[in-house]
């Protein structure tokens, strides 16, 4: 018998994406001569961002502003505020007008800076995708296994045994599927940074593993 492993993608065009964006307070420069740190950002802070991105009509429910708290050095709360978009039927240019926006606004007032920002992908239904993965991954174990029995001089028999199904995003990958309504809405994580090269689409992977029989 053999047994052999087998890989596969599938890709499709995302449904959303969410963009999301970490501000620090003051001035992200600020003046040497008035070292007095800047008061905690509040949520009414960026409330002018929320406003500029509503002007994109992006609905307000698709915006969100979290204030999530991680621990400070010397040991005190460091507040770290976020906004996330959620951008329905993304392409580049839509994800760029948002960026851009938000950039015009960071320039324009000493209350908050752009840190950094981040995109992740993901679909209404991620089921149709993860069929996809697998039967590309049991393309691949098939074309193996006759490869490794011609190699080796003997015929393929029966399938005796299909296991696995696993289906995931690729590593490092902007993927998230299926989503989660709090998807990188922690003090450490944040999605991978937006990539203009990179497609709009999800892509999820998927493995299997066959054991067939070998005739001579």
């Amino acid at each position: 018998m053999i047994s052999v492993l087998g890989n596969g993608q599938a890709s499709a065009p995302a449904d959303y994406a969410g963009i999301q964006m970490v501000f620090g307070a003051g001035d992200l420069y600020p003046n040497p001569e008035t070292p007095t740190p800047p008061a905690p950002l509040r949520e009414a802070d960026l409330q002018p961002l929320v406003e500029a991105l509503t002007a994109l009509n992006i609905p307000a429910d698709n915006i969100e502003v979290y204030l999530s708290a991680s621990p400070g050095f010397p040991p005190e709360t460091a507040v770290s505020p976020r906004l996330q978009v959620q951008l329905d039927n993304p392409t580049h240019s839509s994800i760029q007008r948002v960026i851009e926006a938000v950039r015009q606004l960071d320039q324009e007032n000493d209350r908050f800076n752009l840190q950094q920002f981040g995109v992740w992908y993901s679909l209404n239904d991620c089921r149709p995708l993860e069929e996809a993965a697998r039967r590309s991954a049991i393309e691949d174990v098939q074309i193996k296994s006759q490869s490794i029995a011609a190699a080796a001089g003997m015929e393929l028999g029966e399938l005796v045994a299909l296991s696995g199904g696993d289906v995931y995003p690729p590593l490092y990958g902007g993927y998230a599927c299926p989503a989660s309504p709090t998807s990188y809405i922690d003090p450490y994580s944040v999605p991978p940074p937006y990539t203009p090269f990179v497609p709009v689409e999800v892509r999820l992977t998927g493995t299997v593993t066959a054991v067939y029989e070998m005739m001579d």
